[in-house]
């Protein structure tokens, strides 16, 4: 999925719940929830494709044990970078 459609994703379901929390503030709080779980379902199939490419290349370089270390890594340097 492009970057500009994931964008557009965000930025749509943000302004149907600011919408939502003047008319319905119940509603606002599950089209807020919804939303999420949508971008992060669309963001893992994408992150999804990367790393079965990445063990592709590894299992040809030789690098195939140290896979799931390197991906360890990068997953907490990114975690804490936040």
């Amino acid at each position: 999925m492009s970057v500009i459609v994931f964008c557009g994703l965000a930025l749509l379901g943000g302004v149907v719940t600011v919408v939502l929390r003047t008319l319905r503030p119940d509603f606002a709080v599950w089209t807020g929830v919804m939303t999420a779980i949508v971008l992060f379902g669309v963001s893992v199939s994408s992150l999804a494709e990367v790393i079965s490419s990445l063990e592709a290349i590894s299992s040809k370089t030789g690098f195939s044990v140290y896979t799931s270390v390197i991906l360890k890594t990068l997953g907490i340097g990114l975690l804490s970078q936040m």
